[in-house]
Formats: structure tokens, C-alpha cells, sequence
């Protein structure tokens, strides 16, 4: 099943289907071919920021130590809901 996501939109994913434990996201963009874009995931606490660099996932740290977030390629994550660290609140 998928979900389109609009820039600035919250959803919850497991409301109503707690049985959700794995989720692969991508992301998708129309941009000039000159253009680099790169995409990562933070995982954020209560006040927004993380905690420290290992919580920032991207092509220089493609995993977080947790194992709850993995960069598969450029755009395209896989989730791993229950290893996701009690003190994340936002990813």
C-alpha cells in the first residue's frame, strides 16, 4: 500500500493498524538534472533536534545504530518501527 506524502503533511502511520512494524519510504522530486540533491532522515526527540550525529542517516552514515533506519539508495529508506529508540519522537 502506498501513501502519498505532501511537503509539511503529518501522518500517523500505525494509527489504526497497529501491526505495522516495517515501512519502506521514498522520496521523489522534479528538479533541473544539474541539480545534486542528497536525502536523509534525522531522528529527532521531544524538542526537534537529535541527539547527535549518529542520529542523522544519510550517504556519509547509512544506518543508524539502532538498526530502525537504513538508506538503502539516494531517496529510499527502510524502517524498522519497533527499533526506532524510546527517546525518538520524529523522524
Amino acid at each position: 500500500m502506498a501513501t502519498e506524502v505532501r511537503k509539511g503533511q503529518k501522518i500517523d502511520i500505525t494509527k489504526g493498524k497497529p501491526q505495522i512494524q516495517k515501512l519502506q519510504v521514498e522520496v521523489g522530486w522534479q528538479a533541473d538534472k544539474q541539480i545534486e540533491l542528497d536525502t536523509a532522515v534525522f531522528l529527532a526527540g521531544s524538542n526537534g533536534k537529535v541527539a547527535g550525529d549518529d542520529d542523522f542517516v544519510f550517504y556519509g552514515n547509512n544506518h543508524h545504530k539502532s538498526g530502525s533506519v537504513e538508506l538503502v539508495e539516494n531517496g529510499k529508506f527502510k524502517v524498522n518501527l519497533p527499533n526506532i529508540p524510546a527517546n525518538v519522537e520524529k523522524l
